[in-house]
């Protein structure tokens, strides 16, 4: 049983909750929407790509690559939340072995799972996660950035991040390195809300300074542009 079973009908909730008025859910699902179409537009819009979303949860994020790519689907530990999510396309993942075949995915997307993995367990996922990539392909990581202390503030605050180990950009930098992943970009965003479209071009200027409330990279299990 996952720890994330009791949170099935209340994620969303307990999420609000922990914002405290800082930004609501949609706000930062926003956020990371535009950070992913910036990164993987051309991907998610290519017929045919196939994209997976891993540690999807109850889909709140899936449910919107669902309509920009058909052939996005999710995988997650939490068999309660994977039926939360509605229809769309899940698998239950058993923690060790991703039911893929090798160089199946065009990219793939880890948005807030990594703190949720323990150190120990974190390099045989990434070596999984690098098996079903084609030689070209993406992985994004999103994580909170632990320099920030509003970021701080929410994920004390958060039930379902009680047990949660943040990974700073340089452990998550050296963590890619050890795992023979090659790094295409990597910046912070959320450092203000895109409430407005004016408001997510502000957001993607800052996005070299350790401003954001998130940071993120985009890696390729081949050797592409260095960062």
């Amino acid at each position: 049983m996952s720890e994330f079973d009791r949170f099935s009908s209340t994620y969303s909730d307990e999420l609000a909750r922990s914002l405290g008025g800082l930004a609501s859910v949609d706000n930062a699902l926003t956020s990371k929407l535009v950070l992913i179409d910036s990164l993987l537009g051309d991907v998610l819009s290519t017929p045919g790509s196939r994209v997976l979303d891993f540690g999807c949860g109850t889909g709140l994020l899936l449910q919107h690559l669902g309509g920009l790519c058909a052939g996005a689907f999710g995988l997650d530990v939490s068999l309660q939340s994977l039926k939360a999510t509605r229809g769309l396309r899940t698998a239950q993942f058993d923690g060790k072995q991703i039911p893929l075949a090798s160089n199946s995915l065009d990219c793939a997307l880890a948005v807030c799972v990594f703190h949720h993995i323990t150190e120990s367990k974190r390099a045989d996922i990434l070596a999984e996660l690098g098996r079903v990539l084609n030689p070209q392909g993406k992985l994004v990581i999103i994580e909170h950035n632990p320099f920030n202390p509003l970021t701080r503030w929410v994920v004390g605050r958060c039930e379902f991040d009680r047990h949660a180990e943040l990974l700073s950009p340089g452990q998550l930098q050296r963590l890619m390195m050890s795992a023979g992943f090659s790094t295409i970009s990597r910046g912070h965003f959320f450092a203000v809300p895109p409430w407005t479209k004016w408001l997510s071009r502000a957001d993607a200027m800052l996005a070299r300074l350790p401003l954001g409330a998130q940071h993120y990279g985009m890696y390729t299990p081949a050797t592409q542009t260095e960062y």
